[in-house]
């Protein structure tokens, strides 16, 4: 098949492309970097100005890349919002991407109109009002407004497959006949070495550093508070980040234990990276997550956002540390069983082909 992955989050396409490419598939993926995380692209989207020449750049290599776009078996879009949203520029190439091409899926993961203005209120807890308050200083969502309603809308009904990559997802999607089950989210485990835990003085927890509303950042602040008065010697509590993938999964590579996002039910790509390397994770694992992905049990330490919560999962790992290694191995051989890129691109094969 002939397959463009359009747009990137984390690394989420990157990954499936691999798999793709990986069972004899033709796969390009058009995108930008994802911000400051410079994640490689084949045909970018992305500016090399800020401001006004920045601006018209993204416009001109968005209408540049549909040109390009005709003849794709298959496209994946990762989000409803790929290209600049001024004048609906981001509609109307999407409308003609769909016409001159074959099936279109669309990828439910990430911010959009239906999670945030319908999928969060199914849950008990969510990410949306943390991050209007921290991370856009303001009391409606970007996304939240009627044309984004619309347009959502009528995307929805007009591609082929809608794929949820967690429960959340698939919460926001669930009244259209047009969606799947959820697919996992696909890691190359090839490309991260796994080397064993080892139990020393002191256990190191990371939390990254990005979206801090989104990712429940001031729970993990306030945890990290009390853990290092009561383990002054036991434990190092890191938190940082804003800087390249590449950068930001060698400073993982050097903790045991990494704390993923506290405001979500699931494991996005940060966690699935932690886990491929054999570290520790706490985050999202929460039973419907589990179902939705089709699995029992997961060896993530599920929170919830809530200081007590974080504070009890660092114990519980410090706890075990003598058991640490057994623990890290668990973590990979659970990337390798449910998120490898090549059984993840298979399934989303099987899915295209419906």
């Amino acid at each position: 098949m002939k397959i463009t992955l359009l747009g990137e989050f984390s690394g989420f396409h990157n990954n499936l492309k691999s798999g793709l490419q990986l069972l004899g598939h033709q796969v390009q993926l058009v995108a930008g970097g994802d911000g400051y995380k410079k994640l490689a692209v084949d045909v970018s989207l992305d500016s090399r100005f800020s401001g006004v020449f920045g601006k018209a750049e993204r416009v001109i290599r968005g209408f540049l890349a549909v040109c390009n776009l005709h003849g794709q078996d298959l496209v994946q879009l990762v989000n409803p919002v790929i290209f600049p949203q001024g004048i609906g520029l981001n509609q109307r190439l999407i409308r003609q991407l769909m016409k001159q091409n074959g099936k279109i899926a669309l990828s439910a993961c990430g911010d959009d109109n239906f999670f945030v203005s319908q999928g969060i209120h199914q849950m008990r807890y969510n990410p949306i009002s943390e991050a209007l308050h921290y991370d856009y200083r303001r009391e409606q969502h970007p996304y939240d407004n009627p044309t984004d309603r619309a347009w959502n809308l009528e995307l929805a009904q007009q591609v082929d497959h809608i794929i949820p990559v967690m429960h959340e997802y698939e919460l926001a999607y669930r009244d259209f006949s047009n969606t799947g089950p959820c697919i996992p989210l696909p890691v190359d485990c090839g490309l991260i070495n796994f080397e064993p835990l080892k139990a020393t003085k002191k256990i190191v927890v990371f939390h990254g550093l990005n979206r801090y509303g989104f990712k429940g950042t001031r729970y993990v602040e306030q945890a990290f508070e009390i853990l290092s008065r009561r383990y002054p010697t036991q434990l190092e509590l890191v938190i940082k980040g804003g800087m390249p993938l590449k950068d930001y999964l060698a400073l993982m590579r050097q903790t045991h234990v990494v704390i993923d996002q506290v405001n979500s039910y699931s494991c996005g790509m940060n966690a699935l990276y932690a886990l491929a390397m054999g570290k520790v994770v706490i985050g999202g694992a929460e039973p419907e997550s589990l179902k939705a992905l089709g699995i029992d049990k997961s060896p993530v330490i599920n929170v919830i956002p809530e200081v007590a919560s974080i504070v009890s999962a660092v114990e519980r790992v410090l706890h075990q540390k003598n058991d640490i290694e057994e623990l890290s191995l668990l973590s990979r051989q659970f990337v390798e069983q449910v998120h490898s890129h090549s059984k993840v691109a298979e399934l989303y094969l099987r899915r295209w082909n419906t």
